[in-house]
């Protein structure tokens, strides 16, 4: 897949290379915010316990309900800026957009200047199917959601990395624990997405197909009372079709069930090591207890983002294949209006 994905980048994303980049770069200074912001939680909870305690690192700043304070606010501060540059992220949305229009534009310039002999190399069916479903799957299915793996898991990698400081061996086992449970997972539904993946596209392309030819040939089908057969026919694949979609569906919607079972587990795993190894002190046991919380609360919602984008991804690899298969049958990278343009024209004179 991810051959298929910098192939896609070389061929289609020319000149948005360094704003792919700079997508990752935000997503990695988020990632250290919520580093540092999940990393106070710690002490804020151990001066909260102990309101007469001091934090070596703060201890120039004051008593300790003025290093409480200060701690506090800092808090509030990362996930603020975190929270701000996450919503920047959000704007690959536009960003996608732009690049599909950009996609269609090549693929209809195509299509209207092409010489006869590519032309008319695929149907006229195939060219709508590229133009209205294809890129715009490929793209928000398969590239969005690779953007999206991506950016969540910078975020869970930084994150985790404060919890091994913090309890090395325990993480470390529980983290191992969790990764294999979501490793096997990922196999058990990256085998059926991949099952599915080809009839998506296979039955997509059929739908397609028959709705263009029911509607192009509506006279005919009138003339000679065919309606009953074009109908049935329709409604076959229409079946196919939304019964693949139903089963792509189910597929993607069980992993975040079940990657929230797990973190549960790797919660109660984590408690039951830091309550034996610290018995005798209960506030560093409820000090660990909220900063694992604010670990599991925050790797949640990013773990759950990336099975789905994975998910997503499996069953839609088949279309960012054909979508690259069509730049090297058309050879894009060497097509220019005005060359072919003249070039028909001198054939044509």
């Amino acid at each position: 897949m991810l051959k298929q994905f910098l192939k896609f980048i070389k061929y289609y994303g020319k000149n948005r290379s360094i704003k792919i980049f700079l997508f990752i770069c935000i997503s990695v200074l988020a990632g250290c915010l919520e580093f540092i912001g999940i990393g106070l939680v710690y002490p804020f909870l151990i001066m909260v316990i102990k309101p007469n305690s001091s934090i070596n690192l703060f201890s120039n700043f004051g008593n300790g309900l003025s290093q409480l304070v200060l701690i506090g606010f800092l808090i509030v501060l990362m996930f603020v800026f975190k929270n701000i540059l996450m919503i920047c992220t959000y704007l690959q949305n536009k960003f996608v957009i732009s690049w599909k229009n950009d996609i269609n534009e090549m693929l209809m310039k195509f299509y209207l200047y092409a010489p006869y002999k590519k032309l008319y190399a695929d149907t006229n069916s195939e060219k709508v199917y590229n133009l209205t479903v294809l890129s715009s799957l490929t793209l928000e299915t398969f590239v969005l959601r690779t953007l999206v793996f991506i950016t969540n898991g910078i975020i869970i990698f930084l994150v985790l990395t404060l919890l091994l400081i913090k309890f090395s061996l325990i993480a470390l086992f529980t983290i191992i624990l969790v990764a294999v449970c979501l490793y096997c997972l990922n196999k058990f539904f990256k085998k059926r997405t991949e099952l599915l993946a080809p009839k998506m596209l296979e039955f997509s392309l059929k739908n397609n197909n028959q709705v263009i030819e029911n509607v192009k040939n509506l006279k005919e089908i009138r003339i000679f009372s065919a309606e009953k057969f074009f109908l049935d026919k329709f409604l076959n694949i229409q079946r196919e079709n939304n019964n693949v979609i139903f089963k792509n569906s189910f597929f993607a919607a069980i992993p975040p069930y079940m990657v929230e079972m797990l973190l549960v587990m790797a919660l109660i795993v984590i408690a039951g090591f830091i309550t034996y190894q610290n018995i005798n002190d209960s506030s560093k046991i409820i000090a660990s207890y909220g900063l694992i919380l604010a670990v599991i609360f925050r790797i949640a919602p990013s773990l759950n983002r990336i099975q789905v984008a994975m998910n997503h991804m499996n069953s839609s690899k088949e279309m960012i294949k054909k979508m690259n298969e069509e730049y090297e049958k058309n050879n894009f990278d060497k097509f220019s209006v005005k060359s072919l343009g003249n070039e028909e024209f001198i054939k044509i004179v």
